[in-house]
């Protein structure tokens, strides 16, 4: 691999686990003040003392060792390690980056070996090579019992006072870190890790009166893939669904579907199982199914306030910023002064 895909697939690999928990992790080019470091079997590690642990067997291809106050990742660097992208797939003899470094990520985190679960569990004890039964690619994907394990070491979603909440709900909610609140829509975007399942998440959004995120202009959408990249997050679960028809995609708060904003080639339903959606790092949509994501955003609202209607200036309560969005949603219309006064 060159430098720059070794580079990118680390990165990756650290955002899928941050997906799952809220931790964050920075890169950093002194080794002194590193907490976790990834190298590669005796390159520029000869001054460091691992005692006699030396590979288990022929057939490992990385490992964890904690040692002076450090957790130290190493590869094989024997293996021919490539970084998967589009277009540019595994061949037979080489192995997945990224899945490798997800596993031993995991142990560095504190989780050991599922035993007796599922063989695609990125924390099963064998590397299982990610593709299909016609070499098809599976992209890395955190599964049940990998943030199962991860819940257990540092908790699950976080934890919402109802009593507060409701009784000062604006001031509540505009104090959290993990949440954001746009003018223009007067809602509250949460944004929620460590997603089990499509029920579980849809249920701890109603659990303090909100739902699953609904999206109804492109400035709504825009704000937020902003929310998403302040966070690191590169796919979201948002609350469009086929629900019991699985004909029509409806919005989880009921709200009507006045806005998509679909990816090239989607929705296309693969194996008619993927009746949810979710919001990519470009802002596009993407239909996927259960299980899938491990991050989602919910939404909830306030006492709304209503201001009388006919009145002309009834944009002024938003921001600057997003007047001009608010005039054309209620329905303003703009005039350009032709003489340049």
């Amino acid at each position: 691999m060159k430098n720059s895909e070794l580079q990118s697939a680390i990165k990756r690999a650290f955002e899928i686990w941050s997906q799952v928990v809220d931790l964050t992790f920075s890169e950093t080019n002194k080794t002194e003040s590193a907490d976790i470091i990834i190298a590669f079997e005796g390159i520029g590690l000869e001054n460091i003392d691992f005692g006699n642990r030396e590979m288990k067997s022929v057939n490992q291809i990385a490992r964890t060792i904690e040692t002076n106050g450090k957790v130290y990742i190493l590869f094989d660097n024997m293996k021919s390690w490539k970084y998967v992208q589009v277009n540019n797939w595994l061949v037979y003899n080489e192995l997945d980056f990224v899945y490798a470094a997800l596993h031993q990520i995991g142990h560095a985190l504190g989780i050991n070996h599922h035993l007796n679960k599922v063989r695609r569990n990125i924390m099963h004890s064998e590397y299982l090579r990610p593709s299909t039964k016609d070499e098809s690619y599976i992209w890395p994907h955190l599964q049940h019992d990998d943030v199962l394990a991860m819940r257990e070491l540092y908790g699950a979603y976080e934890s919402i006072n109802l009593t507060e909440s409701q009784e000062n709900c604006d001031e509540y909610w505009s104090h959290l870190d993990f949440v954001s609140h746009y003018n223009l829509t007067n809602k509250y975007y949460i944004l929620v890790r460590g997603v089990l399942n499509h029920s579980e998440v849809q249920q701890y959004c109603k659990n303090f009166g909100g739902a699953l995120v609904s999206i109804h202009s492109r400035w709504e959408n825009h704000f937020v893939q902003d929310f998403m990249k302040e966070n690191k997050v590169s796919e979201a679960l948002i609350g469009l669904s086929l629900k019991n028809d699985q004909i029509n995609w409806k919005w989880d708060d009921n709200s009507e579907v006045d806005y998509i904003n679909w990816d090239k080639n989607e929705p296309n339903h693969v194996m008619s199982s993927e009746y949810l959606v979710e919001m990519l790092s470009h802002g596009r949509w993407n239909d996927v199914p259960d299980e899938h994501n491990r991050v989602a955003i919910c939404q909830i609202s306030c006492e709304e306030k209503v201001l009388p209607s006919g009145d002309p200036n009834k944009w002024k309560k938003y921001a600057p910023e997003d007047q001009e969005a608010a005039k054309l949603l209620l329905g303003e219309i703009l005039v350009v002064n032709q003489t340049g006064n």
